[in-house]
């Protein structure tokens, strides 16, 4: 029989309650549940078959990028439909996810926000995330605490991997290993490039400098799900590409 993490804490505060005497606790006392351990787990599981573009095979390597734990929904890190802020921007085209945790960092709102990647080399150039390669995040939340997570594809001009606006419901998810590619994540269209094809474009991390070295297009933040059927950009399942498992320590 599995279990979701809100009800875990919910037993933790009734057995302190017990154990204390204080045998008149409720469902308010749930604000004093105890934080929750887990571990999220990124995972690039793509291979030279995962995806073809026009020239042949495309490496579908992943950029570092971040996890944020926030109290609230919306998660802050972006909004479906607005223009991208100058730290979506960065972490879309350049793959660089630093600028957007300093400023999730200085938000009340938000109990932590790390990096996917190495720490010293955080970009896309120096640190890409390739085929076979995982990462393993250890993250602290309470019920009702939602994660978001973004990443940029890596051969791509502004495309990105990132939970929905409302972020994931961590109290929601089962206790074990669950997995969260599916449904819980999409690609992202940052809107600040006009799209190239995947892996074989002039602006895309491989070959440029930084930000602002495409073609403008100033859009606005939307899912890519379905690739840019006008330009006839394909985009693979994100399930193809990455796994994302959550387990409770």
């Amino acid at each position: 029989m599995t279990h979701s993490i809100v009800n875990i804490a919910y037993k933790y505060v009734i057995a302190t309650c017990i154990l204390t005497g204080l045998f008149s606790c409720g469902p308010d006392d749930a604000e004093d549940a105890q934080p929750v351990s887990a571990l999220i787990t990124i995972e690039n599981i793509s291979n030279e078959t995962t995806y073809t573009g026009q020239s042949g095979s495309i490496t579908l390597a992943m950029a570092p990028g971040l996890y944020a734990v926030t109290t609230s929904a919306p998660t802050m890190v972006f909004t479906p439909g607005e223009a991208a802020s100058a730290d979506i921007e960065a972490l879309a085209e350049t793959g660089d996810p630093v600028a957007l945790q300093t400023t999730l960092r200085a938000d009340d709102r938000v109990r932590s926000a790390g990096l996917t990647g190495d720490r010293d080399n955080v970009d896309y150039k120096e640190n890409p995330i390739l085929p076979g390669t995982k990462t393993v995040l250890p993250i602290t939340f309470y019920p009702g605490d939602k994660l978001a997570i973004a990443m940029m594809l890596g051969p791509s001009n502004d495309t990105f991997l990132g939970t929905r606006a409302e972020g994931i419901d961590l109290g929601s998810l089962e206790e074990g290993e669950v997995d969260i590619s599916s449904g819980l994540l999409t690609w992202w269209d940052a809107g600040t490039e006009v799209n190239e094809p995947l892996g074989e474009g002039m602006y895309q991390p491989s070959s440029m400098a930084g930000t602002e070295a495409g073609e403008e297009e100033s859009g606005v933040i939307q899912e890519a799900t379905l690739g840019d059927a006008e330009r006839d950009i394909a985009l693979p399942q994100v399930s193809d590409v990455v796994r994302v498992t959550f387990t409770l320590q």
